[in-house]
């Protein structure tokens, strides 16, 4: 599973040859290192033999959705082909429904979903906030993580997957969540730990870490 908007970083500072100061940098995956565009902040003052832990982004978010595992269908209303079960939300193609659940949501706010599709044959399935005027994302046909972000307007209460009529698949692992200004943006990077003494003279580069952020 991914972190929702961040990423934590856990640094071991050696005590021999112990650097002043650390500087992180956060690529996007597979990019090359650039030290003066992906520098996070200013670098970060540490002690010898210290453990840092570093937080990049917005590590207060939650996932608003209940029972995002599929555990059982008490917290959903399960549409027309929908069914759950084993700890996942299927849908038999056929007919066109929605699995969804009440959200609270604020008008103006973007909210950010997570969900991984575990099995696809065929067909559609898509994102949307409804009540009122509907907010649909993308429509997905493979397998996989699927990243999104949704902007609530005026009477939205539900958040749904929308199936179309062939949509044959299997979902598992949902996740909403309220996105902040100070989020990191949602993918996969790459984090670098650059050792620097007191006359900001870089030692080599540590890494890539590479976390998943929802």
């Amino acid at each position: 599973m991914g972190l929702l908007g961040y990423a934590t970083l856990t640094i071991s500072v050696p005590t021999a040859g112990a650097p002043s100061q650390i500087q992180i940098y956060r690529v996007p995956a597979g990019n090359p290192l650039d030290r003066e565009t992906h520098a996070v902040g200013s670098p970060i003052i540490v002690a010898a033999g210290s453990t840092v832990s570093y937080i990049d982004g917005d590590g207060t978010r939650a996932n608003l959705i209940n029972d995002s595992a599929f555990n059982s269908d008490t917290e959903w209303t399960t549409g027309d082909g929908w069914t759950i079960a084993g700890g996942v939300a299927t849908h038999a193609p056929g007919t066109a429904g929605t699995l969804s659940q009440a959200l609270d949501m604020e008008f103006g706010k973007t909210y950010r979903t997570a969900f991984t599709v575990t099995d696809i044959f065929a067909g559609t399935v898509s994102p949307r906030l409804t009540g009122g005027t509907d907010v649909s994302g993308d429509a997905v046909s493979s397998a996989g993580l699927v990243l999104d972000r949704l902007t609530a307007v005026s009477g939205n209460t539900e958040f749904t997957l929308d199936a179309a009529s062939a949509f044959d698949g299997a979902i598992d692992d949902l996740i909403v969540f309220l996105e902040t200004a100070t989020c990191v943006d949602a993918g996969q990077w790459d984090y670098w730990v650059e050792p620097q003494n007191s006359e900001n003279i870089a030692g080599p580069v540590s890494g890539p870490f590479v976390v998943v952020i929802f």
